[in-house]
């Protein structure tokens, strides 16, 4: 599915997420000139990928909001931590990365 719209806006890919069986990992790709400037899991998004049964999610790009996170069990890997959201769009998902 391709799109571009802000992370708000597009909620569609959640229905992708809940197609794979459980526990779920997510695997998201920043494609930024350079990943990780600003962050788009945080707390919030931990929280509403918990919810949506995923354990855990691996990025190149940045995670924050990590003592927030850290109590719920939700597991990040990712290739740097930022202080700062970021202006995400998700442009495509469900397939390979």
């Amino acid at each position: 599915m391709e799109g571009g719209g802000y992370i708000y806006d597009r909620t569609d890919w959640w229905k992708e997420i809940l197609a794979v069986p459980a526990p779920r990992i997510v695997v998201i790709q920043d494609v930024d000139a350079n990943p990780g400037l600003g962050a788009f899991v945080g707390e919030v998004h931990a929280h509403i990928l918990q919810a949506l049964g995923c354990v855990g999610v691996v990025t190149n790009g940045a995670v924050r909001d990590l003592n927030a996170i850290e109590g719920s069990g939700f597991q990040v890997f990712a290739g740097n931590v930022s202080v700062s959201h970021a202006y995400a769009h998700v442009f495509d998902f469900g397939g390979p990365v």
